[in-house]
């Protein structure tokens, strides 16, 4: 069953400019097949803001919220659980703004993904966001909460269009207000292979979406995690950083992009038989059938007994009108909004990537540099190991394996980094190193 094939590699970083982290993050992974079934794997990437120290307790407080309490609804369907879980930690921020004057206003993102056996279902609000990368595409699952956004989709143009308006300036969290509007998404279809990507926006501020692409389609999850906090760094770290990479199946197995959903047991299967019949009919047939007996019983029962049978029986069939008319209600109310709202799956940006000699190159110069500059400040940092990376990335360049040549020169850069961690005070500017900056 893949719920066992599920891995998860996550990440946070104060960054390089700000002295406390505001992020939060957290991962809840079903602990068997009937917690796996009912509600799934559940992981909430959140992004603070307010002054001091509110921002962190706001985005603490939406992870702790979220993840506990949306495995609690049981009965609910994943996406209504999802909103009921970010309306209760709206409204456990917004109270406790409003208990002192100093966290008044204290706010939050929060996005979270939901690996159910069905697929993936995702609650989003303001502008941290959730990627599916499969195969040599990118998609964006989740829509920025942002004046950028909201500007770019009044005037019908892509957000790239208005890179003239800044693009941290959110129009959605929770906390602030009373009551706030969440996005639910899915269920997306889950293959094998497929990675998901959970990040605040001091990742997608200063990675490009391919870049993000090329660094977990040529490393390792454990590395290519910390990689892009490394990388967001080297480019002025000018945000708190914080990323989940979840991970289903075997990205480069022979089985990678086939659906890994999988068959489920003979009594869910018939329990879903059922609940598919609808509950007017179920009442209509019980309350027949009750009439029916009390029409056996009518020589041989007590005409109390008669009576009670015939009482339950208009009972059941009265039910049975109502539950139909609401029914109805219902879903003209659902076919009303499906053609006013957006589709159950939406992907807002999609990007195909390829690996080319001009990211090969950006990383091989970025290694050059970082290594100019540990020699001359003597920086700590394994020789050694340096070494026998930029070896294999050249030899893998000179037979054309882009990836692995790639691949290697960003392990490169990594060690580089981490020789610059133990020798830089945090709350220097860094100098970027990486020649490209993303552009929206």
């Amino acid at each position: 069953m893949w719920r066992e094939r599920v891995v998860s590699f996550a990440r946070t970083d104060v960054g390089v400019k700000r002295s406390h982290n505001q992020d939060a993050y957290g991962i809840r992974m079903a602990a068997n097949d009937a917690a796996w079934r009912r509600r799934g794997h559940v992981f909430v990437v959140a992004d603070g803001m307010g002054a001091h120290a509110v921002g962190e307790l706001a985005s603490k407080m939406a992870v702790q919220a979220i993840e506990h309490t949306y495995p609690r609804l049981k009965d609910d369907d994943p996406k209504e659980a999802l909103k009921t879980a970010f309306t209760f930690a709206n409204d456990t921020i917004h109270e406790k703004g409003n208990q002192n004057p100093e966290f008044r206003g204290m706010g939050t993102t929060a996005t979270t993904l939901v690996l159910l056996p069905e697929g993936a279902v995702l609650g989003h609000v303001g502008d941290s966001r959730c990627y599916r990368i499969r195969r040599d595409v990118i998609e964006q699952l989740s829509y920025d909460h942002s004046l950028q956004w909201e500007l770019a989709r009044q005037k019908h143009v892509t957000p790239e269009e208005m890179s003239h308006i800044p693009s941290n300036v959110i129009v959605r969290s929770l906390g602030p207000q009373p009551e706030v509007k969440t996005d639910t998404a899915g269920p997306y279809p889950v293959q094998n292979g497929d990675r998901f990507l959970l990040c605040s926006d001091g990742l997608s501020g200063l990675v490009t979406d391919a870049e993000m692409w090329a660094v977990v389609n040529a490393m390792p999850g454990d590395e290519a995690s910390q990689f892009l906090v490394d990388l967001a760094n080297l480019r002025g770290g000018v945000d708190n950083i914080t990323l989940i990479l979840v991970q289903v199946g075997e990205p480069n197995s022979e089985s990678a992009g086939t659906p890994v959903l999988e068959r489920p047991s003979m009594p869910a299967r018939l329990k879903k038989t059922f609940a598919r019949i609808p509950s007017e009919w179920r009442y209509f047939v019980a309350g027949i059938l009750t009439a029916l007996s009390g029409g056996l019983l009518y020589w041989i029962g007590d005409w109390r007994i008669r009576t009670a049978f015939f009482l339950a029986a208009l009972l059941l069939l009265s039910v049975a009108y109502w539950t139909h008319r609401r029914r109805r209600k219902r879903e003209e109310r659902k076919d009303f909004r499906k053609a006013h709202e957006t589709p159950e799956n939406p992907i807002h940006r999609s990007r195909p990537c390829t690996l080319d000699r001009n990211l090969i190159d950006m990383a091989a110069g970025a290694e050059r540099r970082l290594r100019e500059l540990a020699v001359e400040q003597s920086w700590r940092v394994a020789w050694d190991d340096l070494a026998k990376c930029r070896t294999a990335a050249e030899a893998a360049l000179s037979e054309n394996k882009l990836e692995v040549a790639f691949r290697y020169y960003c392990r490169g850069v990594s060690l580089l980094s981490e020789g610059l961690r133990k020798h830089q005070d945090k709350q220097e500017v860094l100098i970027p190193h990486w020649d490209r900056a993303p552009k929206g």
